[in-house]
């Protein structure tokens, strides 16, 4: 971005100031599809690896990249092969209900088969993007420590877990201020879209000084518009 502005900055702090230790390096910028893509991007430079991990029927943005993790509208045939599409965990309709007690360990380990999968295709995960509303889905209420374990399994493969809090974030699930909050995990990176500006274009990428660092020295990354003062302001 080009703006030197003071409203640029005290967005930014607000944010930081929301979001769990560690997370305060804040870039702006105009569309939740932007900050998904951003996302990949970064997760992808500094992880090492070029795969991506979503549920079945989400929705993620519509660049050309983030419209490949988009499988709610993105087709199965067309699917690239770095793509691991999993299960979502619908305790109502899904193959596990909340009548199952061991329902969360169940939709746990068909992840754990599409990654071992994904790693027989060649491909190590990036990241998983996760809506920890899974909007598109339903909206739906995963098991108690599903999520905390999955965010696990994707670490110990070597990717990082990227909140799309566009659905979300901003005390939407009315007892936090994060959707991933309520499941008690800490993401290595967080999106926020289209709400963060209340119909203006702002949206906003978080993630750890470290990971931000990394992903500087590797790679540089540009956005006309975005984190300008007008937006920011709105923010």
């Amino acid at each position: 971005t080009r703006y030197l502005h003071e409203a640029v900055v005290e967005l930014g702090e607000m944010l930081a100031a929301k979001l769990p230790d560690g997370l305060d390096v804040c870039m702006f910028v105009c569309t939740g599809t932007e900050a998904n893509d951003l996302a990949m991007q970064i997760a992808r430079h500094v992880s090492g690896n070029h795969g991506g991990v979503v549920t079945e029927a989400s929705y993620h943005g519509n660049s050309d990249l983030v419209l490949k993790l988009s499988t709610d509208i993105y087709p199965p045939e067309d699917r690239p092969d770095w793509l691991a599409v999993i299960e979502p965990p619908n305790v109502y309709r899904g193959p596990f209900t909340r009548e199952d007690e061991d329902a969360g360990e169940h939709y746990l380990e068909m992840a754990r088969r599409e990654l071992d999968a994904l790693g027989a295709r060649g491909h190590k995960p990036a990241a998983l993007v996760i809506d920890t509303v899974w909007d598109s889905n339903g909206p739906l209420v995963a098991p108690a420590g599903y999520p905390k374990a999955l965010c696990a399994e994707i670490r110990a493969r070597g990717g990082l877990v990227i909140a799309d809090e566009v659905q979300a974030g901003y005390c939407r699930t009315g007892t936090s201020w994060w959707g991933f909050e309520y499941y008690g995990f800490v993401p290595d990176i967080v999106t926020t879209g289209k709400p963060a500006g209340a119909g203006h274009p702002l949206a906003m990428v978080a993630t750890t000084r470290e990971i931000a660092e990394e992903f500087a020295r590797k790679y540089s990354y540009f956005n006309t518009f975005g984190g300008n003062p007008v937006s920011a302001q709105v923010g």
